[in-house]
């Protein structure tokens, strides 16, 4: 949200950001919930629920069965996203694209271990950001005078569907009343809303985007080639990807342009850790005597621990660095530094993805044990690719990237 306030800044000046507001949506929710009961809610994240839900199912005697990571999953993509709330609208409800297949006395006992989560949910005073944009938008559905008269949305992919209906309630229906960016192949988070569904209308009214402003027909190229299409062919074949609203997509180069041309991205394996920061470090200073700003110089990383590591021997010789922090845009000099996630949305001239080896890309403690659910082990699994594709195409003019041993599966031979 700050990347997109900057631009506007710089394109329409002060005056337009008078009369336009910038957020993300987890601070539109905590605003008009805020607004609507008069004090500050409290917010439950995701390491609190995934001890909540583990306690659950281990008091229910259904551990057995189900784990704590499945009572959530269920709760969020059944529950939440079709706003069940009363067992007889779970009973009724379809659970279409759900791994685990329940039969009417498995759904009984997992709507009690449900009953009993948003209980201690309830009784400690908290809510999830699903469960604070469910309550913004029953809130807004009560005033006749909408806060806005249009509403933009950027990285519309990664939307759950209580966050639609927050959207779809803050501006009155009308022409020009919703203006939705967004592509599935981009998606890291486990939402795959259907528009229709949630009341916003868009069959007849899309277009898709085919030139491509930032990236190099290389990297674009490359990008595409890593990510695509699910695999059909596999024991569990992934997702795919969809169109937003209930189709399919594809996602091939044909039909795509870039308006501009460079490098091939390079990729490189290395035996230690050691070699492998050298290796970035020299990549760096390279591109820095090239004449390129260190702070148009991104390195994306899986895990915290590795820019730790990169960045101290960064540090060490002589490359100032600037780690990127969890909400604020750094105005300090310095090659930024994030995590794939917390580059999403940015873009920089050249990019070094490290420690791009299969123990880290896919990230195996993230992922849905495979004989637990192998659906959404499936699901788990594109999402990492999607990963490291929104990190590979940060990149403008240079890409590289990066490993230690064995590289990552979606790299290939």
């Amino acid at each position: 949200a700050q990347a997109i306030e900057a631009d506007l800044r710089s394109l329409g000046g002060s005056d337009l950001l008078d009369v336009v507001d910038v957020l993300n949506v987890d601070q539109l929710a905590y605003r008009v919930v805020q607004e609507a009961e008069g004090k500050a809610p409290s917010v439950a994240d995701g390491k609190y629920c995934r001890k909540l839900a583990e306690q659950v199912v281990l008091d229910r005697g259904i551990v057995d069965e189900f784990s704590g990571e499945f009572l959530i999953n269920e709760w969020e993509q059944v529950v939440l996203a079709n706003d069940c709330r009363s067992r007889a609208d779970y009973f009724a409800v379809s659970r279409t694209g759900r791994g685990i297949p329940l039969s009417r006395r498995k759904r009984a006992e997992v709507w009690k271990a449900i009953e009993d989560f948003e209980r201690a949910l309830n009784e400690a005073g908290a809510r999830t950001h699903p469960q604070l944009a469910a309550a913004a938008a029953g809130y807004l559905a009560l005033r006749d005078i909408k806060p806005y008269q249009h509403v933009v949305v950027d990285e519309a992919q990664d939307l759950h569907e209580t966050q639609w209906r927050l959207l779809r309630a803050l501006v009155a229906e009308g022409p020009d009343d919703l203006f939705i960016v967004g592509d599935s192949h981009q998606r890291i988070y486990d939402r795959r809303s259907s528009l229709s569904k949630v009341g916003i209308k868009v069959v007849g009214r899309s277009s898709k985007l085919k030139l491509n402003y930032r990236t190099t027909h290389e990297i674009m190229s490359w990008s595409l080639a890593m990510l695509g299409e699910a695999d059909t062919s596999a024991d569990q074949p992934g997702p795919g990807f969809d169109d937003l609203d209930g189709g399919s997509d594809t996602h091939t180069f044909a039909g795509y342009h870039s308006l501009r041309s460079g490098p091939e991205p390079e990729l490189g394996g290395f035996t230690t850790a050691a070699e492998h920061d050298d290796a970035v470090v020299a990549r760096v200073r390279a591109w820095i005597d090239e004449g390129v700003d260190p702070i148009e110089v991104g390195i994306a990383a899986r895990t915290g621990k590795s820019l730790d590591r990169v960045g101290a021997a960064l540090t060490g010789q002589g490359v100032t660095v600037c780690r990127l922090p969890q909400k604020d845009l750094p105005n300090k000099e310095g090659v930024r530094l994030g995590t794939m996630h917390r580059m999403k949305g940015l873009e920089y001239q050249r990019v070094i993805v490290v420690d791009a080896d299969d123990a880290k890309v896919p990230l195996a403690w993230t992922m849905t044990d495979r004989d637990s659910d192998p659906v959404q082990h499936a699901v788990d699994l594109e999402m990492e690719k999607c990963l490291l594709y929104v990190a590979a195409t940060r990149a403008r003019d240079g890409l590289y990237i990066t490993w230690t041993g064995t590289p990552s599966r979606f790299l290939g031979p």
